[in-house]
């Protein structure tokens, strides 16, 4: 099902039509700019703000595809530090990533 995810006070999760989710984090300990900061000191800041991301994302059958949203020679399934810009194309390109089969049916736009 489309739609967006709360995860925590520093980062997403948005799911397209076609099953395609894609997580964006920037708390604490996540290869984004505030990857130093020591969330144990700052427990009661209500959000957090970052001008970098890491970003994930994965197909309807749960499998990573962050590589072929990214173009990122790295294996690594998370594409670390990426920028407002950067984000904006991972999601035009998951939005527009072709369907996979789950459990047998097609998922559609």
């Amino acid at each position: 099902m489309a739609g967006f995810k709360i995860t925590g006070k520093g980062g997403f999760h948005i799911t397209f039509e076609n099953g395609v989710t894609v997580s964006v984090q920037f708390h604490p300990g996540m290869h984004a700019d505030n990857y130093d900061e020591i969330l144990t000191s700052n427990e009661d800041r209500r959000y957090w703000a970052s001008k970098t991301a890491e970003v994930m994302a994965w197909d309807a059958n749960h499998e990573t595809i962050t590589k072929a949203l990214t173009n990122d020679e790295d294996d690594d399934p998370v594409a670390d530090y990426q920028t407002p810009d950067q984000v904006l194309a991972i999601f035009n390109r998951a939005r527009n990533f072709p369907p996979k089969l789950v459990d047998n049916c097609e998922v559609r736009e």
